[in-house]
């Protein structure tokens, strides 16, 4: 008769390493996919950080663009409001020109008529009349060419300034005539507001010239107009 072998505590020790297994590789699995869950979070933490500095960093070039693009817009109404006041200037100094001119020629025809009255054996009231509106129609010279001054050196503020001190020898007369060829005047022009004939000015730009060092080559309208 065969005898019958009880192995259930083989059995029952197997069944127990089994569940250890078992349980081991649940364990091992909940903790990799716990991990896989926590890599997985912190890597969409990341994403989201490098998004969020990536929105920052775009807002940031958003808000320098815009800032430059204020800046430029500004820069560019200053020029533009710079401009129309140098032009308003300009045409203020121009007309300021046109003004001192016609003062010179008005004094010049007033006195032509004091001439033309001497040679006469008596005055009549009609020509002291007529002189009289002449001179009641503008200022004298002096008060024309202070209006000049004045608004030259709105358009060209260091012109004189640095003349003399660049070249000390130069008089106020000298000053005056280098103001004139500025402006861009002709010879013509400058002897009628500096009351001196034609040849007298040709003379004065010669002496301006040596007070200045010039040698012969050098052009004094183009040198003077490049002055600032």
């Amino acid at each position: 008769m065969v005898e019958l072998v009880d192995n259930s505590q083989e059995i029952y020790q197997f069944t127990i390493i089994l569940f250890f297994l078992v349980a081991i590789l649940f364990f091992l699995a909940m903790y990799w996919y716990a991990a896989s869950l926590e890599k997985t979070a912190r890597s969409e933490e990341k994403t989201r950080q490098a998004l969020r500095v990536s929105s920052l960093e775009l807002d940031k070039t958003q808000l320098k663009n815009s800032i430059l693009e204020a800046e430029s817009i500004a820069k560019r109404e200053r020029n533009l409001r710079l401009e129309q006041e140098a032009d308003f200037r300009s045409n203020e100094l121009v007309s300021t020109t046109l003004l001192v001119g016609q003062q010179r020629n008005l004094f010049q025809t007033v006195e032509a008529m004091i001439r033309d009255v001497e040679t006469k054996k008596s005055i009549s009231p009609v020509d002291l009349r007529k002189i009289r509106r002449k001179l009641s129609t503008n200022i004298n010279m002096e008060e024309g060419w202070k209006s000049f001054r004045e608004q030259f050196l709105k358009v060209h503020p260091d012109f004189f300034k640095n003349l003399r001190e660049e070249y000390p020898k130069l008089t106020q007369n000298d000053l005056r005539h280098c103001a004139y060829i500025k402006m861009g005047l002709n010879t013509k022009e400058i002897s009628q507001l500096l009351g001196i004939n034609p040849s007298s000015v040709q003379i004065s730009r010669v002496r301006l010239k040596k007070k200045m060092n010039l040698d012969r080559g050098t052009d004094l309208q183009d040198f003077v107009r490049s002055r600032q």
